[in-house]
């Protein structure tokens, strides 16, 4: 279920900021078939959970183009990827993709970075102070840093239906942005951002 609201949220994001010429599904299917195409990501797992985060930090993101002062939009931006980074840390770096977002939707504003970090911070803090008050610190640290960067599961062979699968989705994908790119500068202003801003949240992803 948490996997069809992810795809429900591109889904009505891509459409409501008109990102494609004709209202389609393609974004909700193929995000849907790239999520579960392999057998370990079937399944509760904390980059499930750490993604939803993700995508509410995107559109708040989003959200700030054209406004005068985005203070709001970047301190709710920081601290939904501080709570993702709780839950799995090593998307810890979409911190970096917030400040690139920034300066790819807006100009160079110092306190909106500082206020984004901030919000980053603020989940952490209270967090530590939880750990601190009812268990150790030391706890806090082993169980979302070391823990979660240490421990690398053995990836399982896969299947050849899963690699045609893999390979089919990636064809996929290849495709549909060689066309996003052709089409790329035949967009407004906005949408151009917003194109922008989807290509480095989905570099970071792959990442």
């Amino acid at each position: 279920s948490l996997l069809l609201l992810e795809a429900y949220m591109c889904q009505v994001f891509v459409n409501k900021q008109a990102l494609l010429k004709q209202t389609n599904y393609f974004p909700a299917v193929f995000s849907i078939f790239l999520s579960s195409s392999r057998p370990v990501l079937i399944g509760f797992y904390p980059a499930l959970v750490a993604s939803l985060f993700l995508l509410l930090a995107f559109k708040r993101l989003a959200e700030s183009y054209k406004k005068e002062k985005a203070l709001s939009e970047a301190f709710d931006a920081g601290i939904f990827i501080g709570i993702a980074a709780l839950v799995y840390f090593p998307v810890a770096i979409f911190l970096v993709f917030l400040w690139i977002g920034l300066l790819t939707m807006r100009s160079l504003i110092w306190r909106e970075w500082a206020v984004s970090l901030i919000g980053f911070v603020l989940p952490f803090g209270f967090a530590l102070t939880y750990y601190s008050v009812f268990y150790t610190p030391e706890v806090f640290w082993y169980a979302n840093l070391v823990a979660a960067v240490g421990k690398h599961p053995a990836t399982p062979v896969l299947a050849w239906q899963q690699i045609a699968l893999t390979a089919t989705l990636g064809v996929i994908a290849l495709i549909s942005l060689g066309v996003f790119l052709t089409r790329f500068s035949d967009n407004v202003v906005k949408n151009q951002k917003l194109s922008a801003l989807m290509l480095w949240f989905a570099a970071f992803s792959a990442a």
